[in-house]
């Protein structure tokens, strides 16, 4: 009878024995994956690699762009619009966006890194550690980024038209409010602005823009003209109609052929050579007055068998009604003791309508 009550006491304290060793390794295990839940992420958080590497995940071109609104709203939303900025920018981000530490700029406190989108930089990234230290592990964090993509960012366009022309950026009309200079005067004579109502140009100025812009302009009639630092201006004067045209060439070519023929004393006719001059001219006018004083120092020259060669045009214009204005290029070959010789005259001259047509009012050789 002993010996069996011993056994069932034994029994009882094996089994108290065996909840008090389960009970204390579920305290452990609760109290030890307790301190392992709280101390992984603590450690993986006070890793820098793990500050960043979570920062790169979010940093998407969407978020760069969202982040570049200063450089957005420096842009003239009239001739390129915020969604083509954003575009810009998103293009220029798209390729793989890496990270570099600074090494000079990194302390024990902060982590400073330099962000790139392929092989070109486009801002930087500072990490420091925040909040309490977990089983003394402080999480890093990046508490400030900055982006720099001032490099999208191209000149302002300028461009110097006729003041009658359309300029287009990006296919956005320009308004006169971007007209920065006006009343340019053409490469004419001075004289001739204070004395008509002469055409003039106008300096058109946009942007900054993102990447480059696209300009173009047309004429009145909206067709398309180029213009570039090579463009003659002249070019785009107001130009005569062909018979006006016709009447120009035939007045220059007479007066040039006479006029050479006379100051050369062609034939040693000085008399004869003024009044074939003279028909060309306003009667009475500067020019004949102009002519009639060269006479007498004309006798005592003779003939210098000069005659002309090819005539060219450059441009005309009707400055006022009957009154036109041409631009005439021509070569004068000459027999002299060392042999021919060529020289080119560039002159302006304006011709009037009159009742035996055109005239030759004014030349002045430039």
């Amino acid at each position: 009878m002993v010996k069996r009550k011993s056994t069932k006491t034994s029994w009882l304290v094996f089994g108290i024995c065996m909840c008090v060793w389960t009970i204390a390794l579920l305290v452990v295990t609760f109290f030890g994956l307790d301190f392992i839940w709280k101390f992984l992420p603590a450690y993986e958080s006070g890793r820098p690699n793990y500050g960043i590497e979570s920062y790169m995940e979010m940093l998407t071109p969407e978020y760069i762009c969202n982040k570049s609104e200063d450089l957005i709203a420096r842009i003239d939303h009239n001739v390129q619009s915020e969604e083509s900025c954003r575009k810009a920018i998103m293009d220029a981000v798209s390729d793989k966006i890496t990270y570099v530490k600074i090494l000079s700029e990194t302390t024990d406190d902060k982590i400073v890194y330099q962000l790139r989108s392929g092989a070109t930089v486009i801002g930087r990234a500072e990490m420091t550690t925040v909040g309490e230290p977990v089983y003394g592990y402080s999480p890093w964090q990046v508490t400030s980024d900055r982006f720099d993509l001032s490099f999208l960012v191209a000149d302002n366009v300028s461009v110097t038209v006729p003041s009658n022309f359309q300029v287009y950026v990006n296919g956005n009309r320009l308004s006169e409010a971007y007209i920065t200079e006006s009343d340019i005067r053409y490469d004419l004579p001075a004289e001739y602005y204070d004395l008509f109502d002469m055409p003039t140009m106008v300096t058109y100025e946009a942007g900054p823009f993102l990447t480059e812009a696209t300009l173009t302009v047309s004429d009145p009639d909206g067709n398309p003209v180029v213009i570039d630092e090579d463009t003659d201006m002249n070019s785009f004067l107001p130009s005569c109609s062909d018979a006006e045209l016709a009447q120009i060439s035939e007045i220059a070519n007479d007066y040039i052929h006479d006029y050479v023929a006379f100051v050369s004393v062609a034939n040693s006719d000085t008399s004869g050579n003024f009044q074939r001059l003279k028909e060309h001219v306003i009667p009475g006018g500067e020019l004949e007055q102009r002519f009639r004083a060269a006479i007498d120092g004309l006798y005592w020259v003779s003939d210098r068998h000069a005659s002309v060669g090819d005539i060219d045009i450059a441009y005309q214009m009707e400055i006022e009604e009957g009154r036109y204005l041409c631009d005439v290029t021509y070569v004068i070959e000459t027999n002299t003791f060392s042999g021919p010789s060529q020289a080119v005259n560039h002159e302006i001259m304006i011709f009037v309508q009159t009742e035996d047509g055109l005239r030759t009012e004014y030349v002045r050789t430039c």
